[in-house]
């Protein structure tokens, strides 16, 4: 609603797999509704800008990170120079599964993550602590702003690795480690 309120001409497409919500879209003249499972429908065209609240899980297909899909996916569909933004579960920024970690590094390397407060979601029943992602399919000269300043960081490119360094949890558990072996270290050459 906020969208189209503040954008009324703009051409608006939807995907919603729950029948109720489905139904109401369908009742907008200025939205067309493209299908319901958003990983099974075929779509053949681009989107200058996507904003998703994917499923954090999917219990038809048994995937516990449903969400990866949805916003891989997604991302395929945006057109050159455009963007998406998504929900995303605080999990992306702290699980090393490898496949977290891979998908966290993708999205480190494209945009910006912004935490959400804790009971953002409490009127429509769930209290998952997320945040949101943007990405955004860029040119060239987007690439060699990269290797700008930033963040007092030497480059973009130092910040959003230090980024993703520090939100990793088994980066940050080796470093846990180290520092209690030398701090056993120290205490077996002082006695």
């Amino acid at each position: 609603k906020p969208f189209i309120e503040k954008y009324p001409k703009a051409k608006y497409f939807a995907c919603e797999i729950e029948s109720g919500r489905r139904k109401l879209l369908e009742k907008n003249p200025l939205i067309e509704v493209l299908g319901d499972d958003f990983l099974e429908i075929m779509i053949d065209q681009e989107f200058d800008f996507v904003v998703m609240n994917p499923p954090f899980r999917d219990v038809v297909r048994k995937n516990q990170n449903a969400w990866i899909q949805h916003i891989e996916k997604a991302f395929s569909l945006v057109s050159w120079r455009g963007s998406l933004a998504s929900v995303v579960p605080e999990t992306c920024f702290v699980q090393s599964q490898k496949n977290i970690v891979d998908f966290r590094n993708w999205v480190l390397s494209f945009g910006n993550v912004w935490r959400i407060p804790s009971n953002a979601f409490k009127e429509a029943g769930t209290q998952i602590q997320t945040r949101v992602i943007s990405l955004k399919k860029e040119d060239e000269f987007s690439v060699s702003r990269m290797w700008h300043e930033s963040e007092g960081y030497s480059s973009h490119f130092t910040y959003l690795l230090c980024l993703a360094l520090d939100n990793d949890r088994t980066v940050h558990d080796a470093l846990e480690e180290l520092k209690l072996s030398r701090l056993n270290e120290k205490e077996l050459r002082n006695k």
